[in-house]
């Protein structure tokens, strides 16, 4: 439920500082994480650097 949650509130615009906030993160990094979870827009494989 909180990969979930996470992925909506990205696919939805909100910026990703605000979401390790609200998830409690001490790092942005492992934030970053559940930008793994979110597709590409135009149908291709997103990467995550």
């Amino acid at each position: 439920m909180r990969h979930s949650h996470a992925r909506h509130l990205l696919m939805n615009g909100i910026p990703i500082n605000y979401l390790s906030r609200r998830l409690g993160h001490s790092s942005i990094q492992t934030t970053l994480i559940y930008l793994e979870l979110v597709p590409d827009p135009t149908g291709s494989l997103a990467t995550v650097p």
